[in-house]
């Protein structure tokens, strides 16, 4: 689960991942996590934050996550 959650964002903690996602890799991501998912055993939790909730994200310490920008060619 680690290495497909890795794929889609950032590791920024023990279990805690920052992913910048478009509505089409939340529903792959989601799609992806089923099949991995031991419902007994795991849990995934989603907070989707607004635009006005992001901008409001306090960061102490390390730069704050920002979108990494990808240029496929």
């Amino acid at each position: 689960m680690h290495k497909t959650l890795e794929g889609f964002g950032r590791w920024t903690q023990y279990s805690l991942f920052e992913c910048y996602l478009s509505d089409k890799e939340l529903v792959l991501l989601r799609g992806k996590l089923d099949g991995l998912l031991k419902p007994t055993e795991d849990s995934v939790r989603f907070y989707p934050l607004c635009d006005a909730c992001e901008g409001r994200v306090e960061t102490i310490g390390s730069d704050k996550p920002a979108e990494e920008t990808v240029f496929l060619i």
